[in-house]
């Protein structure tokens, strides 16, 4: 099972369109919480979203651009295929 990490930057939007990205992500399975190894949920950065599935890098950015198009405006979408992650100063769930 493979864990990727996306980007998503909305131009020329405003928080209205970023609520139907939000939706649109999480109805194509897309999530903003990560775990740390301890169990502890995080929130990603604002924009950022993680999925982990059998799917390839191709798969998720078709999901994300479906999702983009949903929100009526364009969008800029960057997918990295995980294969771990660390981070600092994220708010806890």
């Amino acid at each position: 099972m493979a864990t990727f990490t996306v980007r998503i930057v909305l131009h020329d939007a405003d928080s209205s369109e970023y609520s139907v990205l939000y939706e649109a992500m999480n109805d194509e399975e897309f999530i903003d919480i990560i775990s740390s190894e301890d169990g502890i949920d995080y929130n990603m950065p604002d924009g950022e979203y993680t999925i982990s599935g059998n799917y390839t890098k191709s798969n998720i950015l078709e999901k994300a651009k479906r999702a983009i198009n949903l929100t009526g405006v364009k969008g800029s979408v960057l997918v990295t295929h995980s294969n771990g992650r660390t981070w600092s100063n994220l708010s806890k769930v």
